[in-house]
């Protein structure tokens, strides 16, 4: 199947309808990795958007993000800085009970569904600390594909950072803020030749199970960006040509694109610059 991969639209709805004009005819599965609402003032209709992609029978999934649990009364705000703790009690105030109930209902960790997706882990942050913990390329991501490792889990798609990323326990596979276009491959890999890597990644991941020993799955996180605040982005970056990011996970193939759609920011600055006025 052909997964449409979704992650911290945070109310923007010119960036997810951007998404879904270039991405829909080709999606037969969507998962939303979270963070569907805050920061950006429409999170009611991007809730809507995504029910009525739940509802329209396509394979759907999604998970609860950090701003998600904020907005549903279900995480504190005390660790949120500032600017993230307005915006959460902002949208609170805003949006109606019906959408605080599905935001509630998510669940931290699933499965995407439809048929040959085994092995396969969605959270928002990470395997280890679904709702709010970072995968960026450090210790904290060793220990992630550590845990994917024991607990016999290929791929695990995250989100949360807003930048697009791949991690691989395969040395030299590892990819920060891939281009868009660029494909890599995610299928479980069963390899016994391949020599056994040194160092910390090898020591961490035990050595003798996904490296020596016998065929095994090589596990991978995959980060498909933000849709609707991108945070890989030049200061400059045209606001007319401004780029909304996701993925396309084909799990016949194996293979995940990183992709993102182009739309026009500044009706959505507009309506940002009135959502956080009202806080005065």
């Amino acid at each position: 199947m052909k997964y449409l991969v979704l992650s911290d639209i945070h109310g923007n709805l010119d960036a997810l309808e951007a998404v879904l004009r270039d991405s829909l005819p080709g999606a037969e599965g969507i998962l939303c990795l979270g963070d569907t609402v805050g920061y950006g003032p429409d999170a009611a209709a991007c809730a809507d958007r995504l029910l009525g992609l739940r509802d329209s029978g396509l394979p759907f999934a999604a998970v609860r993000g950090n701003h998600d649990a904020a907005v549903a009364g279900l995480l504190s705000t005390e660790w949120f800085n500032p600017h993230a703790r307005r915006a959460a009690e902002r949208t609170r105030s805003l949006i109606g009970g019906a959408h605080k109930d599905w935001l509630a209902s998510l669940p931290e960790e699933a499965a995407p569904p439809g048929t040959g997706a085994g092995g396969v882990l969605l959270v928002h942050g990470s395997p280890l600390e679904p709702v709010t913990g970072y995968l960026f390329g450090g210790l904290e991501t060793l220990g992630a594909l550590e845990e994917l490792k024991r607990r016999g889990i290929a791929l695990c798609f995250a989100g949360h950072t807003h930048t697009p990323a791949f991690y691989s326990a395969r040395r030299g596979a590892s990819l920060l803020c891939p281009s868009p276009g660029r494909s890599v491959r995610v299928a479980p890999r069963r390899d016994s030749a391949r020599p056994s890597p040194s160092g910390p990644l090898a020591r961490l991941i035990g050595g003798g199970g996904i490296f020596r020993g016998g065929p095994a799955a090589l596990p991978a996180v995959v980060n498909p960006g933000s849709v609707g605040f991108p945070r890989s982005l030049p200061d400059n970056q045209d606001p007319e040509r401004y780029p909304a990011e996701y993925a396309f996970w084909d799990s016949e193939a194996g293979t995940v694109t990183f992709m993102n759609a182009l739309y026009d920011r500044r009706p959505f600055e507009a309506r940002l610059e009135e959502f956080w006025g009202s806080f005065e």
